[in-house]
């Protein structure tokens, strides 16, 4: 793993994941859509999160599947020595810095940036700020995020932008911001259900999510059964797929795993109907998550060592981002 020396003025990129279930193939595809060579990378799980959805016991064996998730996608491609994983609650920093943001926050401004339709809880519409408070933790160059969490970061650079207004002339005499802002966003599209493909795939949808954990029976039984429509065959552009979501997010989530745009791809598949397309994309989809399922479950059956990897995290947040929170508190005036 990464040590606290290699921080400084790197490229550092922030992946983000709610211990809420098993991680499916939208996370897989968010997080390796920004992992670069020589891009620190660090990865939150967000379990303070879980408990907005009313997850209010998260188990140590779902911490430890994602935790073991993370490692089993750097060590595949030999960049584990560029992760950071840290569990949330390990470290009282994200909370403490949380309600700072809160008390420079307007209530319009966090209700619309909420994108959560239901509020289940006060947590729910908070969400928001807990998510731009480890955002300022961490101070980020790059973050990794779907394109339904845009709101989210528009709010992020309102508070980052408050405190560089308030704050910046207290730095110390630095002639940079009091706290970075304009973050770089990786993940532009949104992966959808399977079954109904105008709501986001959920882990908790057994039946319409393709997880990293499932066989290869499983894999194209989901795929298989995933809603399109009645045309047969593939459209010859992107206009033919209007109105086709659930055929929009299946070249999607092929695009995304070959890292190319969807006009290129339906130059190719173009001859083959969409049940032959559904096969290309269940193969596709097994064999790219293959050996991280095999490392995933390899490192399940080592479970002290995925725990001294989130207490390394604990001790990086400690270290490395203690040194944000005391910049903060004492420009704010606050004794920590």
């Amino acid at each position: 793993m990464a040590s606290i020396g290699d921080i400084k003025d790197r490229d550092i990129g922030m992946f983000g994941i709610k211990p809420t279930g098993q991680p499916h193939i939208a996370n897989y595809l968010c997080l390796v859509s920004t992992i670069r060579i020589k891009r620190l990378m660090v990865c939150l799980l967000a379990n303070l999160h879980s408990l907005s959805e009313n997850h209010l016991f998260v188990s140590k064996l779902t911490i430890r599947l994602m935790v073991g998730f993370v490692v089993a996608v750097f060590s595949t491609r030999c960049l584990l020595s560029w992760c950071i994983i840290y569990v949330q609650s390990y470290s009282l920093l994200s909370p403490y810095l949380n309600w700072i943001v809160v008390c420079l926050s307007k209530v319009n401004a966090v209700s619309h940036a909420s994108s959560s339709e239901v509020r289940i809880n006060f947590g729910s519409l908070l969400y928001p700020s807990l998510m731009a408070a480890d955002i300022v933790l961490c101070n980020p160059t790059c973050l990794c995020v779907g394109s339904d969490q845009t709101k989210h970061i528009e709010y992020t650079n309102t508070i980052i932008n408050k405190l560089n207004r308030l704050f910046g002339y207290k730095t110390f005499g630095s002639d940079h911001d009091f706290v970075s802002g304009s973050k770089c966003l990786a993940a532009s599209t949104k992966v959808m259900s399977f079954k109904n493909p105008i709501n986001k795939m959920s882990k908790s949808d057994n039946s319409s999510a393709v997880f990293v954990l499932d066989d290869y029976r499983n894999i194209k039984g989901k795929i298989k059964i995933a809603r399109t429509d009645r045309i047969v065959d593939m459209p010859i552009g992107l206009n033919g797929l209007c109105n086709r979501v659930g055929l929009f997010n299946l070249l999607s989530i092929y695009s995304l795993n070959v890292g190319t745009d969807k006009s290129t791809l339906l130059r190719y598949v173009n001859p083959v109907s969409v049940y032959a397309f559904k096969l290309l994309l269940w193969k596709l989809v097994y064999f790219k998550l293959y050996n991280v399922r095999k490392k995933t479950m390899r490192y399940l059956e080592m479970p002290n060592v995925l725990d001294k990897i989130g207490l390394s995290g604990r001790n990086w947040m400690e270290i490395w981002c203690s040194n944000n929170v005391r910049h903060i508190c004492s420009v704010i005036g606050l004794v920590r």
